[in-house]
C-alpha cells in the first residue's frame, strides 16, 4: 500500500509541475516578446 501512495504522489507532482504548464502553453498560445520597439 505504501508503494501505491508513493507512486500516486509522484504522479501528481509530475502532472502538476510538467504536464499542466505544457498544456497551458500549448492551448493558451504563449507568445514570445512581440512588443514593437519604441523609437525615441
Amino acid at each position: 500500500m505504501a508503494v501505491v501512495l508513493v507512486f500516486g504522489l509522484l504522479f501528481a507532482t509530475l502532472l502538476t509541475l510538467i504536464v499542466i504548464p505544457v498544456l497551458y502553453a500549448i492551448f493558451m498560445g504563449v507568445k514570445k516578446d512581440e512588443r514593437t520597439p519604441v523609437n525615441a
